[in-house]
């Protein structure tokens, strides 16, 4: 890989209007002189720390070393909840392998997880059907808004990176830095966040998460800080 550019020397105008965004956005130490928060929540999956995930289902769980297998083909599924909770308003970048799994092969993120409500951004490496979806269960009934869906190749033992931004009903999901799906919610509500596999084998290589920042707009590239 090239080395990238080095930065340019900001001019007097450059400083200022970095100023008034950087007054636009609020005071929080936690926003980035570019605009995007810092993480307040990272996770290397070195190994798999009771304290901050909750396993259920009948997954199959173990540590690699430089990353967390799920190893269980499971009809139900098995997931991983965060401990702690999450702002409303958020960004996830969740880099994995798909290693498996049948029929659907579904990796993904959940959050506003609850007993009556749930989001679901994933992706599926199902034969025939292979897919970034957006879907939504409400009162124990799942939703898949055809709106909400993008076929995509997905490749068995490949690294993927899936960036999950939620502002509000709004989400946008990107797949290795590229836009994918965006979708508005019918519902929110407080509750956690679950990385999900459904019934899929995946290496979890490493999560990071943070506030979405108050500049924030669909379609936004990536960032490789």
């Amino acid at each position: 890989r090239g080395r990238p550019p080095r930065p340019h020397a900001a001019t007097r105008k450059e400083r200022e209007e970095t100023a008034a965004r950087v007054r636009e956005l609020g005071s929080s130490p936690s926003i980035a002189s570019t605009g995007r928060a810092k993480p307040i929540f990272e996770e290397p999956f070195d190994r798999l720390d009771d304290n901050r995930w909750k396993a259920s289902g009948d997954g199959s769980w173990k540590a690699l070393g430089n990353s967390v297998a799920q190893t269980a083909v499971i009809p139900g599924g098995a997931r991983l909840r965060l401990a702690s909770p999450v702002p409303p308003d958020f960004e996830a970048v969740l880099r994995f392998k798909l290693t498996g799994g049948n029929p659907y092969r579904s990796v993904g993120l959940a959050f506003d997880v609850s007993p009556s409500l749930e989001n679901l951004v994933y992706l599926s490496g199902a034969k025939g059907d292979p897919k970034l979806q957006v879907s939504y269960r409400k009162d124990a009934t799942n939703y898949y808004p055809a709106e909400a869906k993008q076929s995509r190749k997905i490749e068995l033992g490949v690294p993927i990176e899936l960036t999950v931004r939620v502002s509000g009903p709004n989400v946008e999901a990107l797949v290795d830095g590229q836009p994918g799906v965006a979708y508005k919610l019918p519902a929110r509500s407080a509750g956690a966040l679950e990385l999900v596999t459904f019934p899929a084998t995946v290496e979890f290589d490493h999560i990071e998460i943070r506030p979405m920042s108050a500049a924030y707009q669909p379609g936004d590239p990536v960032s490789r800080e």
